[in-house]
């Protein structure tokens, strides 16, 4: 999995960007009435977002019952930071020129390679060659229908959403990554190693990147 940060001058120009507005959902409407509201993916993509760096930071000494006591105050940097999430890599985020820095992200459930056949919405595993199998996995390969999810099951067995007949083939499965809103201290001790900068509730840290 691997997470693209990108900064533009206001959300405006994020919209009309031709790669980045893709991940944006215009308002629609409704075939009986009313209208849907526009947003950005909330499956991969997080807005908004607040971000500062320790290098801007100014310290405050206020006074209190108990002494005196420095507080950190954050200027948080200008323009629109869009946070988007993805399974896989992506050339042209990786290459956008708005793209401020990406942290790539591995574990043992992200993916899966192996060797599957599916009769109707069931999906039994004959071997598995590389990685883990896991319920909300998107399954591609030979003959798979187009967005198949994995929706339960363990082992060898396991169901998917959508009704198939595959032969015995090559499969691969990619976990959906959907980004959390709170990272716990144990995942993010995980994901990263040096301190970079910090945004709302995203605590970041330098992997590569122009900072």
């Amino acid at each position: 999995m691997i997470d693209y940060l990108l900064n533009f001058t206001d959300e405006a120009s994020a919209k009309a960007d031709p790669i980045i507005g893709g991940y944006w959902i215009p308002p629609t409407t409704l075939p009986g009435g009313g209208n849907a509201p526009g947003g950005w993916r909330g499956d991969v993509a997080v807005p908004n977002l607040q971000m500062w760096h320790p290098s801007q930071d100014t310290t405050k000494t206020v006074d209190s019952p108990f002494g005196q006591h420095d507080i950190i105050i954050h200027q948080y940097l200008p323009g629109f930071y869009l946070l988007i999430g993805l399974a896989q890599q992506d050339s042209a985020l990786d290459n956008h020129k708005n793209m401020e820095l990406t942290t790539l992200r591995e574990s043992g459930d992200d993916y899966a390679n192996f060797v599957g056949q599916i009769a109707g919405r069931t999906l039994t595993v004959t071997s598995i060659t590389d990685g883990v199998i896991a319920t909300g996995m998107v399954v591609s390969g030979t003959g798979v229908r187009a967005g198949t999810k994995i929706t339960s099951g363990g082992g060898l067995s396991w169901q998917v959403d959508l009704n198939q007949n595959v032969a015995s083939t090559n499969m691969n499965g990619q976990q959906t990554y959907i980004i959390a809103t709170v990272y716990t201290a144990t995942e993010l001790q995980d994901l990263f190693t040096q301190p970079m900068f910090m945004g709302a509730n995203y605590p970041y840290q330098r992997t590569n990147g122009k900072w």
